[in-house]
């Protein structure tokens, strides 16, 4: 009982607020599960003096993906494996930074060896941070033989799809690189794997 009336007390700074905007809750949503989480979590290690550590990956991909989970990677991976044009349904500027998956589990790895109690590591890839738009030309320009050209289909703001206002999320990744993580596969390595598995 005592675990939740600590996170009640430290849940009462965060502001909840209702809006109209379908993009700026979804935004607002991830942001205050992943906060909480992580509370949740560092707040069981110091009631029950247990080691407790939080990784928050930062987009990551490889082979084994499921094509069909609605991330935009996904999307321009289950494109090229299906020979198809790749399709932005935005503008394609917003900028990700995209983390191998064999990168992601030894991080993964290294903070459960390694990490601090109580701490939230970020496994991400800054180096490999590029455009939705770019990346999509990336992948194509990968796989030259398969014809693909990339498409813009921008809907109206009746359609389903939900724009993301957060046009940059790139994590530090410095504490994570103190205890000896550094990601090592880029953009066109990690996606020419990740497409070369399904076909």
């Amino acid at each position: 009982m005592q675990i939740f009336l600590n996170l009640v007390n430290a849940m009462m700074d965060i502001e909840f607020k209702i809006y109209t905007d379908r993009s700026k809750l979804l935004s607002d949503f991830s942001s205050i599960i992943t906060s909480l989480s992580s509370l949740i979590f560092i707040k069981i290690a110091e009631q029950y003096d247990i080691h407790v550590n939080v990784v928050r990956p930062f987009h990551t991909y490889g082979p084994g993906i499921d094509l069909n989970d609605g991330r935009v990677f996904s999307d321009f991976v289950a494109n090229a494996v299906e020979g198809n044009n790749i399709i932005l349904k935005s503008d394609g500027l917003a900028k990700r930074p995209f983390c191998y998956i064999s990168d992601a589990v030894i991080g993964f790895l290294m903070v459960l060896i390694s990490g601090k109690n109580a701490e939230a590591y970020n496994v991400g890839n800054p180096e490999a941070e590029v455009s939705i738009r770019d990346l999509a030309y990336q992948i194509r320009d990968l796989f030259p033989k398969l014809n693909l050209e990339v498409e813009f289909d921008i809907k109206d703001e009746d359609d389903k799809y939900i724009k993301s206002p957060v046009l940059r999320s790139c994590p530090s990744i410095d504490k994570i690189s103190d205890i000896g993580w550094t990601p090592s596969i880029g953009i066109k390595e990690g996606f020419n794997r990740t497409v070369k598995s399904f076909l």
